[in-house]
C-alpha cells in the first residue's frame, strides 16, 4: 500500500472515529460537520474530501462497527471448530465491542 493510500485511510478513520464520538454525545440531528471536523482536529473542508455528507459519514460509522465485529468474529471462528465454543466466543466478542463503544450503541 502506498504512503498516500495509508495517509488517506488513516485520515478517513480519524474522521470516522471522531464522528462516532460526536454522534454518540450529541445525536445525529444536533451534530454539524464542523463539530466533527473540530473534534478530529481538521478543517471542515477536509471532511468533505472524504465524505460527501454528514449522512455518508454517519453510515461510515456503522460500516466501521460492522467491520470491527466481523474481524473479531472471524478470529474466533478460526480458533475453534466446536460450534458451542464458537457461539460463546461470538457472544463474548459482541459484548466486548458493545462495552468498548457503549456510547455509540
Amino acid at each position: 500500500m502506498s504512503q498516500a493510500t495509508l495517509e488517506h485511510t488513516g485520515k478517513r478513520q480519524i474522521l470516522v472515529n471522531a464522528a462516532a464520538e460526536v454522534f454518540a454525545r450529541q445525536g445525529f440531528a444536533k451534530t454539524r460537520v464542523s463539530d466533527i471536523s473540530q473534534h478530529a482536529g481538521v478543517g471542515k473542508g477536509t471532511v468533505y474530501e472524504y465524505f460527501s455528507s454528514k449522512e455518508e459519514l454517519f453510515f461510515a460509522v456503522f460500516e466501521w462497527m460492522k467491520q470491527e465485529i466481523r474481524s473479531r468474529v472471524d478470529a474466533v471462528v478460526n480458533e475453534s471448530s466446536n460450534a458451542k465454543d464458537i457461539l460463546m466466543a461470538i457472544f463474548h466478542s459482541s459484548a466486548e465491542i458493545v462495552t468498548e463503544h457503549r456510547e455509540i450503541f
